[in-house]
């Protein structure tokens, strides 16, 4: 079986450097819109067979519950990599024997891109990265088994995921695509949405238009 978790900070600190530019609660509408579209987009792939959502807010499990998948409650602890390794494990305990990881703030993320990461799986064990679009961060971490190596999310963490896998001798992958590489943290990552001629997806998209008027590209 292949699970997916996405995790999300709670909404009050969601996209924290947009907030001179941005109300809090547009923030937390852009970071439920972007939410919905990946859960989506991980939903009608048919490559996963179940998605865990891990946030410390109740509004973002709600959001889980509502497009039919599972929430879990954050550890008290807030470290990220933490909370993920008691997610894999949750994950193992249940049949998983691939496990991708996927932030929930990709708005042009598509079903083929979740289909792709899949498709580069080769054997029994290996890990498929997708960097950000500065290949800095990691926005997709597949590992099969789901343990095969540790969580190292953070400051230049592609780098550091592709090191410690080279470092067990793991057989990885580079997944790359605007859907998975493009994310959004900054103003800078905002205007360039609205700007681009890709796809938002059609919640982000909506909610975009709703704050800024009709410069969001459809799907």
């Amino acid at each position: 079986m292949s699970y997916a978790i996405v995790p999300l900070k709670p909404l009050s600190l969601a996209k924290g450097r947009l907030s001179p530019y941005l109300r809090s609660e547009d923030r937390e509408g852009l970071v439920l819109s972007m939410l919905s579209d990946v859960l989506d987009a991980i939903g009608k792939s048919g490559v996963v067979d179940e998605c865990l959502v891990i946030s410390s807010d109740d509004r973002v499990l709600k959001a889980a519950y509502a497009k039919g998948f599972r929430g879990l409650m954050e550890k008290p602890s807030g470290n990220l990599n933490e909370t993920l390794n008691y997610a894999t494990d949750w994950c193992k305990s249940q049949g998983a024997k691939a496990l991708l990881i996927l932030p929930g703030d990709l708005p042009l993320i598509k079903v083929e891109d979740v289909k792709r990461l899949f498709s580069y799986m080769q054997g029994e064990r290996g890990v498929v990265l997708a960097p950000c679009r500065r290949r800095k961060g990691t926005n997709a971490l597949l590992r099969y088994p789901p343990d095969i190596m540790p969580t190292l999310f953070g400051k230049e963490s592609f780098e550091a995921h592709l090191l410690k896998a080279r470092s067990l001798g793991i057989h990885v992958s580079v997944a790359t695509s605007e859907g998975l590489s493009f994310d959004i943290d900054t103003i800078d990552d905002l205007r360039d949405l609205l700007s681009s001629k890709n796809e938002c997806k059609p919640l982000t998209r909506s909610f975009l238009e709703k704050i800024f008027g009709s410069t969001c590209h459809e799907s």
